[in-house]
């Protein structure tokens, strides 16, 4: 019964059953009897039931506790299981159109990456780690992890969570094809590199988020205790992230566009190209901000715990040039200008 006393042991670990419900369950597997578990009490028997468990009790007890053993197996996979891999290749094209194409990637517990590349095709890969008791339990699993839908003008991942595991996901797209892409995962980081994308919306938890290269419009990214980093020019940029730091550092540094970037416990570093008119509404506590952009107008610039700088440069005002603002806590802003006439 080392099997039946492993599940007894797991179940009051998670906090399913009392410590006093799990010595009962120990001391009726030493006895081949088991009582009931649980604050609900077992419903009443039919007579012709409650008269055969009486003719053999022990026999009754034993067949509902391995019952019983069998589905909770099923429910701990996780821990008993065998970890399995399942590996899904998709390719296609897209048909011509002057609409942006819709791309959707969903995961869980793993990495999504999206690449621009000079074929006029796409290729998407999933790889599904699962763990199950048995060959049949993990392909189910693994279907209902990651399932892709397709056609002329769009490419869809969508997942559904069953159990432990995780699924990694890489998509390649023509580097001049316009699209509006999703991207979402828990627990893993998403990459995009060199996309040409309309609209962006990439969201994560505890990992990072990079965006590099290509060409955005709209762009909004998320995550959590995770770094973001935007090294590729874009038309409006909202960036959310907690306890850890935000670089917005593209070749040359930023040029254009409306950038609002948020975080706590972190610094956040911008790289403005040199020589651009900016807007400039900055905050932080307990931490300085820190620029060498100039020249600069000033409006406010508070010292002590608060420190909030709003300023521009002869030029830089709503609708030109850069928009920034960039809150965060208990850490530096730096702004500085890079590039042709650092």
């Amino acid at each position: 019964m080392d099997d039946e006393r492993l599940v007894v042991l797991r179940l009051l670990e998670q906090g399913k059953i009392t410590a006093e419900e799990a010595a009962e369950l120990l001391q009726a597997l030493d006895a081949g009897q088991a009582p009931p578990v649980g604050p609900a009490a077992a419903p009443a028997q039919p007579p012709a039931a409650a008269a055969a468990a009486a003719a053999s009790p022990a026999s009754a007890v034993r067949v509902s506790l391995l019952e019983g053993i069998e589905r909770l197996l099923d429910s701990l996979a996780g821990v008993l299981g065998e970890t399995r891999r399942y590996e899904t290749v998709v390719e296609g094209s897209f048909s011509p159109g002057r609409r942006p194409v819709r791309v959707v990637l969903h995961s869980f517990n793993g990495r999504i990456q999206v690449c621009g590349w000079e074929r006029p095709t796409y290729r998407l890969e999933l790889v599904k780690e699962v763990r199950a008791r048995t060959e049949e339990a993990a392909r189910r699993l693994a279907e209902a992890m990651g399932r892709v839908t397709r056609g002329d003008e769009f490419l869809a991942v969508e997942s559904e969570r069953r159990g432990p595991g995780g699924m990694k996901v890489t998509c390649w797209l023509p580097q001049d094809l316009s699209c509006e892409l999703e991207a979402r995962s828990s627990n893993g980081r998403i990459v995009v590199e060199g996309i040409t994308a309309q609209r962006m919306r990439l969201a994560t938890t505890n990992d990072r988020v990079e965006v590099s290269g290509g060409r955005l419009g709209d762009a909004d990214i998320e995550t959590s205790n995770g770094r973001i980093v935007v090294a590729g020019p874009a038309e409006r940029v909202r960036a959310r992230t907690s306890n850890d730091r935000i670089d917005v550092i593209p070749p040359g540094g930023v040029a254009a566009g409306t950038w609002d970037l948020e975080t706590s416990n972190a610094r956040v570093t911008v790289a403005l190209a040199a020589g651009t008119p900016v807007r400039l509404d900055l905050a932080t506590r307990n931490a300085p901000i820190r620029l060498s952009v100039d020249p600069l107008i000033y409006e406010i610039n508070e010292k002590g715990h608060h420190s909030r700088v709003v300023a521009a440069t002869p030029g830089g005002g709503p609708g030109t040039g850069v928009q920034l603002r960039v809150r965060t806590s208990n850490d530096v802003i730096r702004v500085e200008a890079v590039g042709t006439g650092d």
